[in-house]
């Protein structure tokens, strides 16, 4: 399962370790796989639960064993159902984010510039600076993923119709050759938006060069996305904004503003190249002011 249905480089060997790490603390990968029963696997996860593993961790060290043996249950190897099914797993705690309001970012990304005018001089952390926050400003405007935005290359952006694909995704992984470009996230990830007339002139304002396909690129090679991250995060603690916040969280404003403005949820899910689900379970935060607008309309509704 590992090596035929998990293509991107990074995802896979993400799985595989965590298949190794799963089956080493048990008697598991000594087993015939139909031999396998619920209470082995329960074990492990009952050991990791109690050695204070994340929520997050130990769903995704469950997560290889469940995908393999569901899929050796579809190829019949297993002669009955898989034994992952009836397995208990923690629930994954939401991460709270304290969520910036449309105005929260654009005063930091006003007050963020000046910041990086008055030191790219003086300080060369701060000397790409600049080219860092169009990547920024680019995501709050298309509510994209960060290594979208860093896969993006100029045959992506079509000038005639005003239009962007995304087709790839460009990271950083331990011991690869820089960048390794991969997939899509998920199939409903690959698509094609309009862009806004903010969206446009921030591609536009970009130096985009035949020898540097990467629209988002330093010398040839996209960005490091945790160089974007870490002066994301130095402006964001000096201009003393809410935390806590980090560079993927923009996406979230994109997102919520335009369920705010009454865009069908629908609409959003296939711009942003995600799921309703998704959006309602992750993305789609309420905040005080939504709160109370809520309460507005209800007090008009039972006037």
């Amino acid at each position: 399962y590992i090596d035929t249905q998990i293509k991107e480089v990074s995802v896979k060997q993400a799985f595989r370790n965590n298949f190794i790490g799963f089956t080493r603390k048990s008697s598991i990968a000594s087993m015939r796989i139909d031999r396998i029963r619920t209470y082995d696997i329960q074990n492990v996860v009952d050991q990791l639960v109690k050695d204070d593993m994340a929520s997050s961790t130990v769903n995704n060290y469950f997560a290889p064993i469940s995908a393999s043996l569901n899929h050796a249950e579809t190829q019949s190897l297993l002669p009955h159902s898989s034994p992952t099914r009836n397995v208990r797993v923690p629930a994954i705690e939401e991460t709270d984010v304290n969520m910036w309001s449309v105005d929260q970012y654009n005063a930091f990304i006003s007050n963020a510039y000046k910041i990086v005018d008055s030191k790219k001089k003086l300080n060369q952390f701060y000397g790409n600076a600049g080219q860092y926050l169009k990547m920024i400003e680019f995501i709050r405007q298309t509510g994209c993923r960060i290594y979208e935005a860093i896969g993006l290359q100029q045959s992506d952006f079509n000038v005639d119709t005003n239009e962007l694909s995304f087709n790839r995704t460009a990271k950083y992984v331990s011991k690869k050759p820089f960048p390794v470009v991969e997939g899509m996230k998920t199939k409903k990830s690959k698509r094609t938006i309009p862009l806004t007339d903010q969206a446009t002139k921030i591609l536009e304002e970009l130096f985009i060069g035949f020898e540097n396909p990467y629209i988002f690129n330093l010398n040839g090679k996209p960005f490091y996305p945790s160089s974007v991250g870490r002066i994301f995060s130095e402006l964001r603690d000096e201009l003393e904004m809410p935390v806590p916040f980090r560079l993927r969280d923009i996406r979230k404003i994109f997102i919520t503003e335009m369920l705010d403005k009454g865009v069908p949820i629908h609409d959003v899910a296939d711009y942003c190249g995600t799921s309703i689900l998704q959006i309602s379970r992750t993305y789609a935060r309420s905040t005080k002011s939504s709160q109370l607008e809520l309460i507005k309309k209800m007090s008009v509704i039972n006037a």
